[in-house]
């Protein structure tokens, strides 16, 4: 469960890249003996779990500053006049999570800013379609 504030959008784009890298690990089953489901759920686990914490913290610490009197005007006074650069810089550390499916074909990714290493793609790709790159 991701409680987060709607208005940075961080809520949907992290239930979206949990359904992605769940679907890669459930994709590699192939069995539905508990100990390998478990090991699936973990995998899963461990990858998504700092990135979903991190954007309930940054989901939190920006709802509270934003509706805060004085000073949440003030910071929407600042974010609307941000220079494009600097806003950006801000964001692109949210963009950097951007996980695909592994067993369909990748998306080409011509985002200027390096995606984040995704352990599910690496570990459940199909060794063929690894060699297409």
């Amino acid at each position: 469960c991701h409680k987060m504030d709607p208005a940075g959008g961080l809520g949907a784009q992290t239930a979206m890249g949990d359904a992605v890298v769940l679907a890669n690990y459930i994709n590699t089953l192939t069995t539905v003996e508990s100990e390998d489901v478990e090991k699936a759920l973990k995998a899963y686990r461990d990858e998504r779990y700092p990135i979903g914490k991190k954007n309930v913290e940054t989901s939190a610490a920006m709802s509270r500053r934003i509706k805060q009197g004085l000073v949440g005007k003030i910071i929407r006074f600042i974010l609307a006049h941000m220079p494009r650069w600097l806003w950006f810089q801000i964001l692109a550390r949210n963009i950097q999570s951007r996980p695909q499916i592994s067993f369909l074909p990748l998306a080409e990714d011509n985002c200027p800013i390096k995606a984040m290493y995704q352990p599910s793609l690496e570990k459940t790709q199909p060794k063929n379609m690894a060699a297409d790159d």
